[in-house]
This record gives C-alpha cells, sequence and structure tokens, in this order.
C-alpha cells in the first residue's frame, strides 16, 4: 500500500483505518508513504510481518500502529497525537528514525525486545514505556519536552535530552530547528562508521 490516504471517522469506538493480517504465505507487508487517520480508534494494526515507513500517521484516539507480529520494520514515519505512537508485544525489530509528537505514551511495549533508536520524542506525555525486567535497547534518540521521558525503559549512552521546539509541527512541519542537537547527531545506519567522508545522520523523521 503506497502513497495512500486512509481516514476512519467514525463516531464509534475503537475504529480502525487501516489493517493488515496474517498472510496465509510468507508475505512481507509494506505501507509506504501513507497518511492514516483513525479518529476514534488504531489507525493501522499489523498482524503479519512487514514494513511501515515513511507515513504521517496522526489524530488517532488509541494508536497510531498496534502489532503483535514478530518482524515488523518500523522508520521514518511521524506519530502525531494519538494516544499511543506505537503500541507492540513480541516485536525484535527495529523502530528507527521516526518523530513521536504530543502523544499519551510514543512507544507502549509489553512481551518482547525492541531495538529503537535515532528517534525524537517530543511533547509526549511518556516517551517511552515497557514491562519492567524486558531488555531492549533504546540509543541514539532525543528526548524533549516530554512530561515523562522513559517508564522501566534504560536510555542509551548516546541519547540527547535537551528540549528543541520543532518548526511547526501544528501545521505539520517537523523539520528541526537549526542548531538541534538531533542534527548529525543520530547513530549511523548502512554505512561504514570511521571512514573517510561525512556520514552523518539525524536524529528524527
Amino acid at each position: 500500500i503506497e502513497n495512500c490516504k486512509v481516514t476512519n471517522s467514525s463516531v464509534s469506538t475503537n475504529r480502525e483505518a487501516l489493517t493488515v493480517t496474517t498472510p496465509a504465505t510468507a508475505v512481507l507487508s509494506k505501507i509506504i508513504r501513507c497518511e492514516v487517520i483513525s479518529t476514534n480508534g488504531n489507525a493501522m494494526v499489523m498482524a503479519g510481518d512487514g514494513l511501515i515507513a515513511y507515513c504521517y500517521i496522526h489524530d488517532s484516539s488509541a494508536s497510531g500502529i498496534v502489532t503483535n507480529a514478530s518482524s515488523v520494520f518500523i522508520i521514518g514515519n511521524v506519530f502525531d497525537t494519538c494516544g499511543q505512537g506505537i503500541s507492540m508485544t513480541t516485536i525484535a525489530n527495529p523502530v528507527v528514525n521516526n518523530t513521536f509528537y504530543a502523544c499519551t505514551t510514543g512507544i507502549l511495549g509489553t512481551t518482547g525486545n525492541v531495538v529503537a533508536y535515532n528517534n525524537l520524542f517530543d511533547t509526549n506525555t511518556t516517551g517511552a514505556s515497557w514491562n519492567a525486567g524486558v531488555l531492549n535497547y533504546f540509543d541514539y534518540n532525543q528526548w524533549s519536552n516530554n512530561t515523562t521521558d522513559v517508564t522501566n525503559v534504560t536510555k542509551g549512552d548516546h541519547d540527547i535530552t535537551a528540549n528543541i521546539t520543532l518548526t511547526n509541527p501544528a501545521s505539520g512541519d517537523f523539520t528541526l530547528p537549526s542548531g538541534a542537537g538531533a542534527i548529525d547527531g543520530g547513530a549511523q545506519v548502512g554505512t561504514d562508521q570511521g571512514a573517510t567522508g561525512d556520514y552523518k545522520w539525524n536524529i528524527g523523521a
């Protein structure tokens, strides 16, 4: 599903805008460059393995993404004003270069492990929350203007905690302001660290 806009504006509760069920065969579902909204529910429910990339997921009262799949890559998305940006169980794959803005909880997890890096958590009630006793990897993230940054999540040694002001999130502009620590502050992805050249990555979508 690519370059689509899906809106569920139903006044009934627990509505979903986009649902991917578990496929009968080993097929990876892909949701790419979409805008998804569910006024009274979950924007996306991902039961099968796959990829969610470069989407604008916003104004969804329950969650932006709900997934219990074992292999979902969540990369480069903006989560704006959702109950939870991502609500996940039994997941063990990267959550990378996303922006979580004005959500109740940016990432809410129960069982399973997650690798989360290069993400920007700004103006959320809680940035990330997990059940105690689960081993996760959170690093190279920025925590900014949240009421609580983390609950049962250990910040990484390379995390940034300085507050920033995004350019104009109220109008859908989530770009970084000049001089923000998130610029060039991310972990390098898919490049040879230490090689000659500039391989810097930003934090956020």
